[in-house]
């Protein structure tokens, strides 16, 4: 369990860091809508949440104890139900089910490896 949830803690954050690029490279992919200054503004703010915090638990998972890394687990958890909140309000299938979706299943990992179910 220790092993799958590592593995889906950082595909969280790279999936997240992978769509904070793409909402600087090309907005359109990742919202509707013509791309504006407040846009760019938001996909400058969603970038410079997202890269510290993959570089954070990337770093995380190679040499630190677990215990900052279930910490980890939980808020990349948090961020992916949240981005699955905001695709809910954008009405695009593709950015709410892909986040809630990684959500729970790093709550369902988390919680397994917290209470030891294996």
């Amino acid at each position: 369990m220790l092993i799958a949830l590592y593995t889906i803690t950082i595909t969280d954050v790279l999936c997240a860091t992978f769509f904070a690029v793409v909402g600087l490279v090309r907005p359109t992919l990742v919202a509707p809508g013509p791309q504006t200054e407040s846009s760019r503004i938001f996909a400058l703010y969603t970038f410079a949440r997202t890269v510290p915090i993959a570089v954070t638990t990337i770093a995380v998972a190679v040499c630190a104890p677990l215990a900052v890394m279930l910490w980890l687990s939980g808020l990349s958890g948090l961020l992916q139900l949240l981005d699955g909140y905001v695709g809910t309000q954008l009405r695009n299938a593709r950015t709410t089910w892909g986040p809630i979706f990684l959500g729970v299943v790093q709550y369902a990992l988390l919680t397994a490896v917290v209470f030891g179910i294996s």
